[in-house]
């Protein structure tokens, strides 16, 4: 099948329409899919260096477009960091409290040793204490009799 001229002008102007960057195997991939047929290399370069330029109207709204989406992006990559920056301090702090709580642990652990090493004195002590007293009742009661 020969592609015509008018019909390669209007795949132009549709890529055009859309948005698409106009090039030669953007133009040859479209015809091929729309009409089964690529068209000749140099019959295509040589209608697309023919074709007007894209309707300025149009290039202002893609560039409003772009400089919307560039907004939305820098607002994106803002929320990003804040997030970020948000989480990092949570971890921070979780970390901390890791650390507080293990060395609240030793401590404790270490507190429990001193208490049974003491309760063991204690014990100890009431026992020589309980001696102590059945003998001075023993020396009192035979010096009385």
């Amino acid at each position: 099948m020969r592609l015509t001229d008018p019909q390669i002008r209007t795949v132009i102007a549709d890529l055009r329409e859309r948005g698409e960057r106009v090039t030669g195997a953007a133009l040859r991939r479209e015809l091929a899919s729309r009409f089964g047929a690529r068209g000749g290399v140099s019959r295509i370069y040589r209608v697309l260096r023919e074709s007007p330029p894209a309707d300025p109207s149009h290039l202002e709204a893609l560039e409003r477009e772009i400089a919307a989406t560039r907004e939305r992006a820098a607002l994106a990559e803002s929320r990003e960091d804040a997030h970020q920056l948000h989480w990092a301090a949570q971890v921070d702090a979780l970390r901390q409290r890791v650390r507080e709580l293990e060395s609240s642990h030793a401590e404790a652990h270490r507190l429990r040793g001193a208490l049974q090493h003491s309760s063991i004195e204690l014990q100890a002590a009431l026992v020589r204490i309980a001696n102590l007293e059945r003998q001075l009742e023993s020396a009192g009661a035979g010096r009385y009799t």
